[in-house]
C-alpha cells in the first residue's frame, strides 16, 4: 500500500515548516528579495534590522534561536490558553532578548462564537502589527499550525494596511505558506472586514450648491491615496483617514477626539461650480475629558 510522505504534499511541507516570511523587512536588495522568493522561510535573508512579518505554528514560538536569528521581538498568539513561551537553550544571547506578546484567545472553530471573537480582535491585532513594523521590529503571528487562526489575522492586516482584497491577500499569503486555509466562519468575518476597509478607502466628493451655498454630494467617490502629505484629505496620513501615523482612527462615539482647529476652503472650479475642502487638527481625548465638540 502506498503511504504518502510529507515531501509529496506541498501543503504538508508548509505545515511542517515552523514559519514563513510574509512581508520582508524594508530596504531589501534585489538579490535578497530573489532569495526570499526562492526560500519563503527567510532562512537565507539578512533581516537583522527587523521589520518583517512572519506567519507560523506553535513550533516557531517555542524555539528562541530562530526568533533571534530573524530579529523577531513580537509574538501575536492567536490560540486558546495556555499560550507557549520559548524554551531557553542556555545561549547567553537569550538573556538580553525581550519578547513582547499580544495574546488573543480564539478557538479554531467555524461557529459564530469564534468568528465573533476574531471580529472583535482584528483592529487591535492589526494595530499591534502595524506599530511594530513601523518601528522596524519583526513580528511572528502564530496559532497551533499556522493554518487558520493566525492566517486570518495576517490576511486581515494585508487587507487593511496593504490595501488588498480578501482574494488578493489570501493568494499572497498562500504563495508564501501553502497550507493556509482559514475556516469558513473566519472567511465570512474577513469578507465583512474587506467591505468595511474598502468603504473607508473612499470619500464622497462635495461641491457648493449655487442656490443655497451649502455643500452637497456630487455622487462621485474618490479613492484615498497613498500620498504621505498629511495636508491632503485623500491621504492615508491625513488625520481623518483610517490610519494616521500607524494608528487607527476609530469613530469618536467609541473613543472620542477633540477638535482643535477646522479650516474650510472654497475653491472656484468653474463659473458655475465651487468645491469645498476641509482641513482639521484633532487629538485623542485625555482621560476624564468631556468636551462639547467631537469629531
Amino acid at each position: 500500500m502506498y503511504r504518502m510522505r510529507i515531501e509529496d504534499s506541498p501543503e504538508l511541507v508548509a505545515m511542517a515548516t515552523p514559519m514563513h516570511c510574509i512581508l520582508p523587512p524594508p530596504g531589501l536588495t534585489r538579490e535578497a528579495a530573489q532569495e526570499l522568493e526562492e526560500d519563503p522561510t527567510g532562512t537565507d535573508v539578512d533581516d537583522a534590522e527587523g521589520g518583517a512579518l512572519y506567519l507560523g505554528s506553535m513550533a516557531a514560538a517555542l524555539d528562541l534561536g530562530p526568533l533571534q536569528d530573524h530579529s523577531i521581538r513580537h509574538l501575536v498568539q492567536v490560540l486558546e490558553p495556555p499560550q507557549p513561551v520559548p524554551s531557553l537553550s542556555g545561549d547567553p544571547r537569550e538573556l538580553d532578548w525581550e519578547l513582547k506578546y499580544l495574546r488573543i484567545e480564539i478557538d479554531d472553530d467555524p461557529g459564530p462564537e469564534a468568528a465573533q471573537e476574531l471580529a472583535e480582535n482584528l483592529v487591535p491585532a492589526c494595530d499591534y502589527i502595524a506599530n511594530a513594523l513601523g518601528r522596524r521590529e519583526s513580528v511572528l503571528v502564530h496559532c497551533h499550525q499556522g493554518v487558520s487562526r493566525s492566517a486570518a489575522v495576517v490576511i486581515a492586516f494585508l487587507i487593511r494596511d496593504r490595501g488588498m482584497s480578501y482574494a488578493e491577500a489570501l493568494e499572497f499569503v498562500r504563495e508564501r505558506r501553502f497550507c493556509v486555509r482559514p475556516n469558513q466562519g473566519f472567511v465570512e468575518v474577513l469578507r465583512e472586514w474587506e467591505k468595511t476597509c474598502l468603504s473607508l478607502r473612499y470619500v464622497q466628493e462635495t461641491e457648493i450648491c449655487d442656490v443655497c451655498g451649502e455643500p452637497r454630494p456630487t455622487g462621485r467617490m474618490r479613492k484615498v491615496s497613498d500620498c504621505r502629505d498629511d495636508g491632503c484629505p485623500y491621504s492615508l496620513f491625513h488625520p481623518l483617514s483610517l490610519h494616521h501615523n500607524g494608528r487607527s482612527i476609530v469613530p469618536s462615539e467609541e473613543h472620542g477626539f477633540l477638535l482643535l482647529q477646522a479650516v474650510f476652503t472654497h475653491t472656484r472650479v468653474s463659473e458655475t461650480r465651487n468645491r469645498m475642502t476641509m482641513r482639521v487638527q484633532i487629538r485623542p481625548l485625555a482621560s476624564g475629558e468631556t468636551p462639547d465638540t467631537f469629531i
